[in-house]
């Protein structure tokens, strides 16, 4: 394997590696944030559910978390793919 090969299988692994970092790091987070807008509600402060960042969290979240698997998971089968590639050759 080349290093050009190496290098563009490290950059995809690289990248893989850190979509999934970010994806679980957003579910954390917007799992807190969910948990205190949830926490409001049941003290029935009605300003805080008339937030317009209470919808947003509470129905938007995991859009993210869908676009930062998805790409974790496109990139690991470009790396699977480069891999087998090479190894051919």
């Amino acid at each position: 394997m080349n290093y050009k090969a190496r290098l563009i299988l490290a950059i995809a692994v690289g990248l893989s590696i850190y979509f999934t970092f970010l994806a679980s790091s957003q579910i954390d987070l917007a799992t807190e944030a969910v948990n205190i807008l949830y926490s409001c509600e049941n003290s029935e402060i009605q300003s805080c559910i008339s937030l317009p960042e209470y919808s947003r969290l509470t129905s938007r979240w995991d859009g993210n978390v869908k676009i930062y698997l998805l790409l974790s998971l496109l990139l690991s089968l470009v790396c699977g793919y480069f891999s087998h590639k090479f190894k051919k050759q």
